[in-house]
């Protein structure tokens, strides 16, 4: 485990449970644990500095709290959001594909009626 001051009663942690990939980041106030990330960090130090911005300015406990919980509700409404249209890329994909498949069987069809036609 291993412990950055910050100062001011911030602390940032980094423990790891059982393996390298299994690796924790959170950023703590006092014994408040404010955010929390597994590796990789790249996308995820940003976001534990901006709260960290946001949260040193403030002087009590309960609006560090309610901050912290604040951007942890903001987070996931964005990667519900990311999944969302995600989703609705994958789902314009397959609808493409359904009406490409679509329009061969109507291709088929057409051959098989205009052969049944001639004989």
């Amino acid at each position: 485990m291993t412990d950055g001051n910050l100062g001011q009663g911030f602390k940032l942690s980094i423990s790891s449970r059982d393996t390298f990939a299994n690796q924790v980041m959170s950023l703590y106030h006092g014994y408040h644990k404010l955010y929390a990330c597994r590796r990789p960090w790249e996308d995820n130090m940003a976001k534990v500095w901006k709260l960290y911005s946001m949260t040193k300015k403030m002087e009590t406990d309960k609006e560090i709290e309610l901050t912290a919980r604040l951007f942890r509700s903001d987070e996931k409404i964005l990667e519900m959001e990311r999944k969302i249209a995600s989703h609705e890329f994958t789902n314009l994909l397959l609808e493409q594909e359904r009406d490409q498949y679509k329009s061969l069987l109507d291709e088929i069809k057409e051959m098989v009626n205009s052969q049944h036609t001639r004989e």
